[in-house]
């Protein structure tokens, strides 16, 4: 379910929020699926001693098979991680305060991801982009990352090389890169 191509914008070298209508021409390029700007970060959890992975919705389709309960559609909703929410105590329907920038977002739980995605929903709370974007500070105008999706990964590199035109000193990663980067690392372990 990874992009084909992840777009990042770099200052000083570091990640920095980008600004998507930059890779808008991407939009019209043949075998481009999707340019998808996302909103995802970190809040730290004094009561877990553990970050939490806040993630917006977007415009991307999770598949509700994953979720006992819904996705979350309405101000002020999220879906967790089982290991998270029973962590936490939580069930469906329970609502809990989050630490935000300005002070604290009361969220109602109305998903929970279903054991067999908990290698990769454990610490996640899902969210709309707007809860988001409050849960973590982020102006309404700029997004973490842009996702592509393509109809034929083998154009990945090509695309990448577009996006890196339109966001000069930017980052792309390309999904089969990473792959074979996440093997070699995990082979060596072995």
């Amino acid at each position: 379910g990874a992009p084909d191509v992840t777009v990042q914008k770099l200052e000083g070298g570091r990640p920095a929020l980008i600004d998507a209508s930059a890779l808008a021409p991407l939009r019209d390029r043949p075998g481009v699926v999707a340019v998808e700007p996302r909103v995802w970060g970190y809040v730290y959890m004094p009561s877990l001693e553990a970050n939490l992975v806040i993630v917006g919705r977007g415009a991307r389709t999770v598949r509700a098979r994953v979720l006992d309960g819904r996705l979350p559609t309405r101000e002020a909703e999220m879906a967790l991680g089982r290991p998270l929410a029973n962590a936490l105590g939580l069930r469906l329907g329970d609502r809990m305060a989050l630490p935000t920038p300005g002070g604290f977002r009361l969220m109602k739980l109305v998903g929970l991801f279903r054991a067999d995605t908990a290698l990769r929903t454990s610490d996640v709370l899902l969210t709309t982009d707007a809860d988001a974007r409050i849960l973590l500070g982020l102006p309404e105008d700029r997004y973490v990352d842009v996702a592509i999706h393509l109809s034929t990964p083998d154009e990945s590199h090509p695309v990448a090389q577009a996006a890196l035109a339109l966001v000069p000193g930017g980052r792309v990663l390309e999904r089969e890169l990473l792959r074979r980067t996440y093997a070699l690392t995990y082979d060596a372990r072995a």
